[in-house]
């Protein structure tokens, strides 16, 4: 798995952001220490820096395409 580094923006959620990157919300709470408010939401802020820890995606070549000259 990859480890990358989220910036909040504005409008962003836990749940959001942690089904974009394919991991849970504990996974999320536990790499960022998040705390929860009194109505029990966790806290995130816009600029906050999050570390993920997620899926990885790659890229591959459609099938059919030109293979190099030899």
């Amino acid at each position: 798995m990859a480890t990358v580094t989220y910036t909040v923006k504005r409008g962003d959620l836990p749940g959001a952001i942690c089904k974009k990157y394919g991991i849970s919300l504990s996974q999320l709470v536990k790499l960022n220490h998040l705390r929860k408010n009194s109505r029990g939401n966790y806290l995130i802020y816009v600029g906050q820096k999050l570390t993920i820890s997620g899926k990885t995606t790659t890229t591959h070549n459609k099938p059919g395409g030109k293979k190099p000259s030899s």
